[in-house]
């Protein structure tokens, strides 16, 4: 009997290992690339670190979506040095506030707030100096057919001030396969 369960922990161990050696040699080296097929790789500190899912279903407030950001925010993602040059057309990957709700921009206190809930400060500059969108102050609801994306990071480049973006620029709604939450 004790052998057997040596022999089941040895396999066990062995496969752990052998899948960490996968994620090191073939998946670490793709962080922050699509990959074709059911997963996505995320490396940026807005949402977990992590392997993502791909999965079909309705979008609901809160889910993670991978979503085309407008041209604008794509030129100045590579404008201001935010990502490389062949990354500045990846996707994104943020949370998703759907329709219905209601979100505050407040900047005479730089506060980001969604459902009266306070969400983060809204900067004036990112961390190289470069002045950041602003958006006019006030508190809106998220138009039907629209999302608000929302990054789980204090500096996450989102809707506080992209605003909200169409539904119809979600590639794919998702759900954590594997993270590292904190990792950056």
């Amino acid at each position: 009997m004790e052998n057997k369960r040596l022999m089941q922990k040895s396999i066990l161990c062995s496969i752990a290992a052998a899948f960490v050696l996968w994620l090191v040699i073939y998946v670490l080296p793709c962080f922050g690339k699509l990959i074709d097929g059911p997963l996505v790789i995320n490396q940026t500190a807005s949402v977990p670190v992590g392997i993502y899912l791909k999965i079909p279903g309705k979008i609901r407030s809160g889910d993670y979506v991978l979503f085309e950001p407008d041209d604008w925010v794509k030129e100045l993602k590579q404008q201001n040095g935010w990502v490389k040059p062949d990354e500045a057309e990846l996707p994104f990957i943020k949370k998703a506030v759907t329709a219905g709700h209601r979100y505050t921009i407040d900047n005479h206190t730089a506060s980001f707030i969604i459902d009266g809930r306070y969400i983060g400060q809204i900067f004036r500059d990112d961390n190289k100096g470069h002045e950041m969108p602003k958006q006019r102050q006030g508190t809106y609801i998220v138009p039907d057919g629209m999302f608000l994306p929302v990054g789980e990071a204090s500096h996450s480049f989102d809707g506080r001030y992209t605003g909200p973006v169409s539904m119809e620029r979600i590639i794919h709604r998702l759900v954590p396969v594997l993270t590292w939450p904190g990792l950056k």
